[in-house]
């Protein structure tokens, strides 16, 4: 998104508390950051953390919630499941788990905190487009549409 002077416009996120997705040895393999600005992502600055994990690593919900759905979007997210939380401060949010290679949950379904979702990979057409590596997309946001906004988590 760009300003009035034709700037990329990087808004402001506010931190959340979160578990990672992915197992320990696995929590510090940050290749991409809420709000790093590149070229590569439509809005111009990224919109999740991704994490560069081997294809086939476990991917958990982080929050227990109700599978919004658990999918292949046949698009640039590939393989991914939402999953919606209340908050105890923030109300309603989701959380989108992005680019799998498995998917372990189902529509409908009341997740736990740890439960395994699905397994990394690189589905997607923004993957075979883009990067093409294996990763999970993390994406926390609150709110729907164009005027969602995005949280960047805060792992524990």
């Amino acid at each position: 998104m760009l300003d009035r002077t034709g700037e990329i416009k990087i808004p402001q996120f506010r931190e959340i508390e979160a578990e990672p997705p992915v197992p320990a040895k696995w929590k510090n393999k940050i290749s991409a950051k809420v709000g790093d600005v590149g070229s590569i992502w439509s809005r111009g600055w990224h919109t999740g953390t991704d994490f560069a994990v081997p294809l086939g690593t476990p991917v958990y919900a982080v929050w227990p919630g109700t599978c919004l759905y658990a999918l292949d979007t046949k698009g640039r997210e590939g393989m991914m499941v939402k999953i919606r939380t209340a908050h105890p401060f923030l109300g309603f949010i989701d959380h989108l788990y992005m680019h799998l290679s498995a998917i372990n949950t189902k529509t409908g379904k009341l997740v736990k905190p740890r439960e395994i979702i699905g397994l990394s990979g690189n589905s997607g057409t923004f993957q075979k487009n883009a990067t093409g590596s294996y990763h999970l997309h993390f994406q926390i946001q609150k709110g729907g549409g164009p005027g969602r906004e995005f949280l960047a988590p805060k792992f524990k």
